[in-house]
């Protein structure tokens, strides 16, 4: 009688989940695939492996799994940990298994309701395993504490990325920063903010040269309309205007932003979206701290309480929830919508700077604002029967 194949969910496909799918697949060649992830997100990796993508761990248990995989983020082993083993799949899950005492209580109750591996390579380490012994044979005396330490080269660690692109995002991330404030110093508030918006654009005609995908003439028409927006923003087109240079600054910031888009979501779309900032932000530090040792400007106590503010909340957090989005959606859509931003800007930089723009801007503010509002609406409207097929 043959065997029928293995049908393996998998919860997380970064690095660790995608050797557990790769070493699934060469114990059983025709093992079907089930991944297990926010949104139901599709990419080029679930396409390539024929797998099934559901959005809940109620879709995945009707799925009706041999066995579950769990390389998802340890936080959020137990929300899905809990209802694989009342459901008597048998589950392998990355160590540690859960992270909060409240867990592990509910995990007792459920104690062999299913098979369940950990793992925990290391413990095969012939050297822990050496040490282990001799402290079962009281060669050690009483062992009251004990320390580890565990390194290893990086890209041997994480094959599957390639952190020298990394270090790419971080340039582009850090020319886009000094190249918008220098905006703003320049011209003014609004002209900086909105002059930036005009990445919209590059990433409806650059989105389809990297991906090799046709152009969506709906978005070029949308952005073609932050093109008018923009002129609406240039007095004169001569360089040596204050104006001018602080849109000509913010263009160089909207190329190098769109262009860090476009290559985030190409390169990590797997990647956690807090982990890649932090790894960006760190490059930018790198980059930027011969400028900090070498500037003649001291900051004061409360220039530092700002910069702390501004680096942490309105930066990281921010960009960290901008990247997040990345995941899910086309880089054209979010930058579209995005273009929301500048209305805000504006607004705080009358409330609070008194800085208040010529009729000129508002005009090409309102018009970048409409293409973002159409460009929103229309892909809402393109989802919306996929959701109800």
């Amino acid at each position: 009688m043959p065997v029928p194949p293995l049908r393996a969910l998998v919860i997380g496909t970064g690095s660790i989940g995608r050797r557990h799918i790769d070493n699934l697949r060469d114990i059983d060649p025709a093992t079907h695939f089930v991944l297990l992830r926010d949104g139901a997100r599709e990419d080029d990796y679930s396409r390539g492996l024929g797998a099934d993508v559901v959005g809940t761990i109620a879709d995945a248990l009707a799925a009706t799994p041999t066995l579950a995989v769990l390389a998802n983020p340890s936080d959020r082993h137990a929300e899905v940990l809990v209802p694989l083993l009342e459901a008597g799949v048998a589950t392998f899950v990355e160590k540690p298994i859960v992270i909060a005492a409240v867990d592990v209580r509910r995990l007792e109750t459920l104690s062999g309701a299913a098979p369940t591996q950990v793992g925990c390579v290391l413990r095969c380490l012939p050297s822990l395993r050496r040490a282990k012994s001799w402290i079962d044979a009281g060669r050690l005396g009483r062992v009251v504490r004990a320390g580890f330490e565990v390194g290893q080269y990086l890209p041997d660690w994480r094959p599957a990325q390639d952190y020298r692109r990394m270090l790419v995002l971080g340039a582009l991330l850090c020319v886009h920063w000094i190249t918008y404030f220098h905006s703003m110093q320049v011209s003014n508030i609004a002209v900086g903010m909105l002059s930036l918006y005009a990445y919209p654009v590059m990433t409806v005609f650059m989105e389809p040269l990297l991906k090799g995908t046709k152009i969506d003439w709906g978005d070029v028409a949308s952005g073609m309309f932050v093109v008018v927006g923009i002129y609406f923003l240039v007095p004169e087109f001569d360089i040596s205007n204050s104006m001018t240079q602080g849109v000509l600054w913010g263009l160089v910031s909207a190329f190098t932003f769109a262009l860090r888009n476009l290559l985030l979501g190409h390169w990590f779309s797997g990647q956690s979206s807090a982990r890649s900032m932090s790894y960006q932000v760190l490059i930018v530090a790198l980059l930027m701290t011969p400028v900090i040792l070498t500037s003649t400007h001291k900051p004061t106590h409360v220039d530092w309480g700002l910069m702390l503010i501004l680096g942490l909340f309105f930066t990281a957090f921010s960009h960290t929830l901008f990247g997040n989005a990345l995941r899910y959606l086309k880089a054209k859509t979010v930058a579209l919508v995005a273009c929301i931003q500048p209305v805000y800007g504006v607004i705080y930089g009358v409330i609070f700077m008194h800085n208040i723009p010529n009729t000129a801007t508002f005009i090409g503010g309102a018009i970048i604002v409409t293409a973002a509002a159409y460009e929103s609406l229309r892909e809402h409207n393109k989802a919306a029967p996929a959701l109800t097929d």
